[in-house]
C-alpha cells in the first residue's frame, strides 16, 4: 500500500533469528539491514529514491534503531534520512519497572513469549549492554546527530513504556522525535488485525 502512495519501498531480505533449520542470532540481522540500506543508498539516483527511511515494528522497530546506530558508528550516517518505528524492542535489564510489562502482559503479547523471542535473537547474553542490539542502551553521546524519528507505541502493548523510554532519550539527546500512542489496541494490531481495526493502520 505505501508503494502504491508513489513511494518507493524496498523490504530488506534479513536473515530471520529464527528459521526451522537454522538460527541466526544478532549480528546476523543488523549485518544484512547494514548492507542493504548501503547497496539502497548506492542506487539512490536509478531506483527514484530522494531520502531512505527506515521502518519497522516490534522486533524490526529494534532492528532499525540499532541500523540507524550502526550507521552512526560506522561513519556512514548521511546514507539515512529517518526512522519511523514501531515498539522499539528492548531486553528486560533495567526495564523491570515499567507498568506496561505488568499491566499490559497477555493482551496479545505476553513477557514470557518476548523472553522466549529475545533468546533467540541473543541466546548466550554476550551482548545484554550492546547497544546494537538493544538500542535503549544507546548513550547520549551515540544518539546526538541522529536523523529524526518517529516512536509509534500501542496502548495495551507490554512494550510500550519501553517504546516512551527510547523516545525521551531521543529527546533528552537532542534528536528531533514525534511519538504517537495509538489508544486502545495490543501489541502489532494496526498490521495484524488491519482488516478489523482498519482504522489504525
Amino acid at each position: 500500500e505505501l508503494a502504491l502512495t508513489g513511494l518507493v519501498v524496498i523490504a530488506i531480505d534479513f536473515r530471520n533469528t529464527y528459521t526451522e533449520t537454522k538460527l541466526n542470532p544478532f549480528s546476523a540481522d543488523l549485518n544484512n539491514c547494514s548492507s542493504g540500506i548501503a547497496w539502497i543508498d548506492a542506487h539512490r539516483k536509478e531506483s527514484g529514491i530522494t531520502k531512505i527511511v527506515l521502518e519497522g515494528e516490534s522486533a524490526g522497530g529494534n532492528l532499525c534503531c540499532a541500523t540507524m546506530l550502526k550507521a552512526k558508528r560506522d561513519c556512514k550516517l548521511s546514507m539515512i534520512d529517518g526512522v519511523y518505528t514501531l515498539y522499539a524492542w528492548d531486553e528486560e535489564k533495567g526495564l523491570a519497572g515499567l507498568p506496561s510489562l505488568v499491566v499490559c502482559d497477555g493482551y496479545f503479547l505476553s513477557c514470557q513469549q518476548r523472553d522466549v523471542l529475545a533468546g533467540f535473537y541473543e541466546p548466550k547474553g554476550e551482548n545484554a549492554d550492546n547497544s546494537l542490539a538493544w538500542p535503549h542502551n544507546t548513550s547520549n553521546e551515540d544518539m546526538a546527530g541522529l536523523p529524526p524519528h518517529v516512536i509509534s507505541i500501542n496502548e495495551l502493548d507490554p512494550l510500550r513504556d519501553e517504546g516512551r523510554a527510547y523516545f525521551q532519550k531521543l529527546l533528552h539527546a537532542g534528536v528531533k522525535a514525534v511519538g504517537k500512542v495509538n489508544l486502545g489496541i495490543p501489541h502489532a494490531a494496526e498490521f495484524i488485525m488491519r482488516w478489523t481495526l482498519p482504522h489504525t493502520y
